[in-house]
């Protein structure tokens, strides 16, 4: 068929076309049995909208006459794309025209047409009853009488040419790149969907732009679905309280899974009781809204519009995981407390689990902030503090020529007090260096941990051996890694020497930078916020050395651009980095050393009995401090 006659029949399918009368859910309840391929567990079994019941919502907006948009900023498993090649599939049906589904890339277009789209069409023998074959079906394109199905990798502007379509699906919105000299995904596939009488546009995504766990702010220009939620009717999901049937939305304020009732008497989460039991308070009474509730309340879902002044024909919905079957507020709890502290994983929970924007804060830290950081102690000594333990780190220099080295303790609330910092000529330097004895309450320590940088270059094996011969069993070397090589925060390797089999700690240098630039510009957080960020303490006549301030400087997030428009924040030297380093290396170890430690304690009664003192004198003093 011509580029003509496409568009033309395009243009007819809009108007002409009549409409059933059955709709689109009770077609598909009737009609499609679940591919084995898309759940195992519903395989052979008539596909049913009570696992789903708000996707009834878009079923039905599909087939309202006149244009629309629907746009669903969304969590990652509410089951809308099944919804969505439901509706393809009703469409090749009982409408004539030109439909595209476009997806990130090619790549990922291709695997949805090839173990989604084509299951559902084969599985329910959807070409027979039209009197079609299965050699209409190529991977990427579809063509039936009447009817073209377009398969799309966002990306590519050639792919959106000549074409007048009467329904495009953009999923993952916030993935397409800007198309060069094209703009966004969604602008073309407006321009595609102008002619036809009834056309209409639907958008998904869990949102990838930068926002705020505290308040979603948001950098619009980088969040496309964020954009086109708010200019639609912003519709929120209300369901029953199982207690007193009051209609209200699934709130992250009212979960519960981390009060006193999900603690043991040392006042530890029990994980267990959490996985269980974690449940919504109902806004109205307080009732507890628990797992077992879900299904029945889902079944009474209702949406309720939250925009006053929408843009006229657009529909947009905000849903997040506590509404899915698939997932269990105790999954959702136990996610949300493992991903504490860990910027990745909080992130991918923020945006993957409550469909919600996610900030990392950008800008280099100043002298001023610097400077507020002091405490009255000086360089080389340590105040009084709830000593948990004292570590080191080491930053290896032009191919083991010489090492800077920082060290410092811990305290049992996760707070780092900077105690001294010196460059060294060899690695029994290092060692004398981590001898030196340090006086708190007391007591004399010396340095107990320590993470040497191993490097790219000759010094890697002379450090390997060095962590190996060390009698003290305290030294481990470490590498830095960038997050397309781990997804952890920390992992390990197994390495050899001519002495024996040694660890490597490899760290995921993104999250431990975002990390330390958190604890040395906590101010710049709400109050809520600044609670989780541990606090980096340094002495008092820190500024007498200039240098190692400006080192701390010298690492800085940006966010850029690449050349489709799409973002993301780059870490830029402006210089030497090597203290900065070193401060990241100890900060690392707070997740490796203090899991041991605390189990240590908490074996130990005296000692634990201590440790719940210090914890209790701690929060006393947050609250008092709040009250002031």
């Amino acid at each position: 068929m011509s580029a003509a006659r496409e568009w033309v029949a395009g243009v007819l399918s809009g108007v002409y076309e009549p409409e059933p009368a059955e709709g689109i859910v009770e077609w598909a309840e009737r009609t499609l049995k679940v591919p084995a391929t898309e759940n195992e567990e519903w395989a052979d079994r008539y596909w049913s909208s009570s696992v789903t019941p708000y996707v009834r919502h878009l079923m039905a907006w599909v087939k309202q006459p006149g244009k629309g948009e629907y746009h669903v900023k969304k969590s990652s498993q509410v089951g809308f794309t099944m919804a969505l090649l439901i509706v393809i599939c009703w469409m090749i049906v009982h409408r004539s025209g030109q439909m595209a589904y476009a997806i990130d890339s090619l790549k990922e277009a291709n695997n949805i047409s090839k173990t989604r789209l084509k299951k559902w069409i084969l599985k329910n023998e959807l070409l027979e009853r039209m009197g079609e074959n299965e050699d209409d079906l190529n991977n990427l394109t579809y063509y039936l009488s009447g009817m073209t199905v377009y398969m799309i990798g966002a990306h590519s502007a050639g792919a959106w040419a000549n074409k007048s379509l009467v329904l495009c699906i953009l999923e993952e919105l916030d993935k397409h790149n800007l198309i060069d000299g094209e703009g966004s995904t969604v602008g073309l596939a407006r321009e595609r969907l102008k002619r036809p009488k009834n056309a209409k546009l639907i958008t998904t995504s869990t949102p990838g732009g930068e926002g705020d766990e505290d308040n979603d702010e948001i950098n619009d220009q980088d969040s496309q679905i964020t954009i086109e939620h708010a200019r639609g009717s912003c519709d929120v999901l209300d369901l029953p309280c199982p207690h007193c049937e009051t209609m209200a939305p699934l709130e992250w304020e009212n979960f519960r899974y981390d009060t006193k009732e999900f603690r043991d008497l040392d006042s530890t989460l029990n994980l267990q009781l959490v996985a269980q039991f974690a449940y919504f308070a109902c806004q109205n009474c307080g009732g507890k809204i628990e797992e077992k509730h879900k299904f029945e309340m889902l079944q009474k879902v209702e949406h309720r519009s939250t925009n006053p002044n929408p843009a006229p024909g657009v529909v947009s919905l905000y849903i997040w995981d506590a509404y899915s079957n698939f997932v269990t507020f105790g999954q959702l709890a136990l996610e949300r407390i493992s991903a504490e502290g860990n910027l990745i994983e909080l992130a991918r929970f923020m945006r993957g689990r409550r469909a919600m924007n996610f900030l990392m804060k950008g800008g280099g830290v100043s002298d001023d902030e610097l400077l507020e950081l002091r405490k009255p102690y000086r360089r080389g000594t340590m105040p009084a503090c709830d000593f948990l333990f004292y570590a080191m780190s080491v930053d290896v220099q032009e191919d083991g020529e010489y090492f800077k080295a920082t060290k410092g303790v811990y305290d049992v609330h996760g707070d780092f007090w900077v105690v001294d910092w010196d460059t060294l000529i060899t690695l029994d330097e290092v060692v004398e260096f981590a001898d030196v004895p340090l006086e708190i309450d007391g007591k004399e320590v010396r340095v107990q941990c320590g993470l040497i940088d191993e490097g790219n270059g000759k010094d890697t094996v002379a450090v390997r051996e060095f962590c190996m011969l060390d009698e003290s069993e305290r030294w481990f070397p470490v590498k830095g890694r960038g997050k397309t090589q781990i997804d952890k925060s920390i992992t390990e390797s197994d390495h050899d020497t001519q002495f024996g089999n040694g660890i490597t700690f490899h760290i995921n240098d993104p999250h431990h930078k975002w990390s330390l630039l958190q604890s040395l510009r906590r101010k710049h957080y709400s109050e809520k916020k600044q609670k989780k960020i541990p606090k980096t303490h340094l002495p008092i006549d820190v500024d007498e050395d200039a240098e190692f301030l400006k080192e701390l400087k010298n690492e800085i997030p940006l966010w850029v651009k690449n050349p489709y428009g799409k973002g993301e924040w780059k870490w830029k030297k402006r210089g030497t980095n090597d203290w900065w380093d070193t401060l990241k290396y100890l900060r690392a170890q707070w997740e490796i050393v203090s899991p041991t430690i605390f189990a240590e304690i908490l074996a130990d009664p005296e000692k634990k009995k201590i440790l719940e003192a210090q914890l209790e004198a701690r929060r006393l003093l947050e609250r008092e401090t709040e009250a002031a």
